[in-house]
């Protein structure tokens, strides 16, 4: 059962087959990132390693945020 199987069955319109399959795929990739988070959980706690930090950066992003903040202030005084 692979993913070309799915990608056919669903090709040909053979629904009946396609959606099991479909379903035990994503079952699986389920299953691996689940057992995976385990792996770095048990890392953390029994092994003392770092937790991940992801950093988002905010440029231009951040100063169109204030002027909208900004302009709503305005006109809720307006009001």
């Amino acid at each position: 059962m692979s993913i070309e199987d799915l990608i056919d069955n669903i090709t040909v319109q053979d629904y009946a087959k396609a959606e099991p399959m479909f379903h035990d795929i994503l079952q699986s990739k389920m299953d691996d990132a689940l057992e995976a988070e385990k792996i770095k959980v048990a890392g953390q706690i029994f092994n003392g390693e770092e937790e991940e930090q992801l950093e988002m950066e905010f440029d231009e992003d951040e100063e169109e945020v204030e002027e909208t903040e900004e302009d709503t202030e305005d006109e809720e005084t307006e009001e």
